[in-house]
């Protein structure tokens, strides 16, 4: 079965949610997507990698953000900052850092 990720900094994205869940195909089982055993980590943290630089609205957890990334990408990119502490003066998030994800078991 696929690896279980999500993330734990809140992130605004249209194919991640408010509990840091990871809509993306390589995540799902075999039946339903394309995970692989042979993946492995480097190709798991590179699909979510690609994910972040470019989000797929076809296929979202968060319906809303979606269509605000398809319909006003500069409105959805002004609260994506916003909402991770990002500002156009800083590189990195006020007083915290971000960790990319992290395992998701119960």
């Amino acid at each position: 079965s696929p690896p279980r990720l999500r993330f734990s900094t809140p992130i605004y994205h249209p194919n991640i949610d408010r509990a840091g869940n990871i809509c993306l195909d390589l995540l799902k089982p075999l039946e339903r997507g394309g995970w692989r055993p042979g993946v492995g980590v480097y190709g798991v943290l590179g699909a979510v990698r690609l994910l972040l630089a470019e989000p797929n609205p076809a296929d979202p957890l968060m319906v809303e953000v979606a269509r605000e990334y398809l319909v006003d990408r500069e409105i959805f990119e002004k609260k994506a900052r916003a909402f991770t502490g990002w500002s156009e003066r800083t590189e990195e998030p006020a007083n915290k850092r971000n960790r990319l994800c992290s395992n998701a078991l119960p």
